[in-house]
């Protein structure tokens, strides 16, 4: 009997009414669980399955209630106001087990909830602004890209070894700082701590945070479809060798 209620389940479902493939899931979950002991009816991966497509479905929901919050989120009306409806939005976003802590911090950021612990924005590392340090080997032609002249009367190929050595861009007493030199012979610009990195990520927009989340919903509640009739497939293999 339960072969045949979960192949009936299947079929449901491959219908395209899930709604009551679900409720047929459930009934099959609390017959195993009424079972007891006769644990070798459906083997352990089978019962997680089982056990999986039934919790998807209902963290779909709760992802897609998040979803339609961050969509508002640009409109100040829509937000919490009170601890009451912060204590219960938060709530319900960790119901949501969304595993994905970039994901999380960006939703309660919109949704102006408190950040937990392990969710803040790290720090940019400070390799990304280490002063590049030039070496008595170079000559000045190859760091500033053209000859030192001396008095427009003649090139001088000056070396650094009578140069102290001190980070390209720092600013020698009584000059004025300058906002990039060039490193090397390729010409590379190198930008003061200050500078903006181009190449830094951007900021997780709410819209997009909502996209995110809606396709979370929808890829793990079908995979966990796809898993069930994989270990179902296996589950038949075993029953017919018995």
């Amino acid at each position: 009997k339960m072969q045949a209620d979960i192949e009936g389940l299947l079929m449901v479902k491959s219908s395209g009414d899930v709604p009551r493939a679900l409720t047929m899931a459930a009934d099959v979950q609390r017959a195993t669980d009424a079972m007891g002991s006769c644990d070798d009816i459906l083997s352990t991966t089978m019962k997680s399955a089982l056990q999986d497509v039934i919790k998807q479905d209902g963290l779909f929901e709760k992802r897609q209630q998040i979803a339609e919050r961050l969509d508002t989120a640009s409109v100040p009306a829509t937000l919490p106001r009170t601890s009451e409806e912060k204590n219960e939005l938060e709530a319900l976003l960790v119901e949501c087990a969304l595993g994905d802590t970039k994901l999380e911090r960006r939703i309660r950021q919109a949704l102006l909830l408190p950040l937990l612990v392990g969710l803040e924005k790290p720090l940019a590392s400070k390799e990304f602004f280490a002063p590049v340090y030039v070496t008595g080997s170079k000559k000045l032609s190859d760091i500033f890209g053209a000859p030192v002249k001396d008095s427009g009367l003649r090139s001088l190929p000056v070396t650094l070894g009578s140069v102290p050595s001190r980070p390209v861009g720092s600013v020698p007493v009584g000059s004025k700082k300058i906002s990039s030199v060039r490193s090397g012979s390729s010409g590379a610009l190198v930008k003061s701590a200050n500078s903006i990195r181009s190449d830094m990520p951007m900021e997780m927009t709410a819209d997009i945070a909502a996209l995110k989340l809606k396709t979370m919903a929808e890829d793990k509640a079908v995979a966990s479809w796809n898993k069930f009739e994989d270990e179902f497939g296996v589950q038949q293999l075993v029953w017919q060798s018995v």
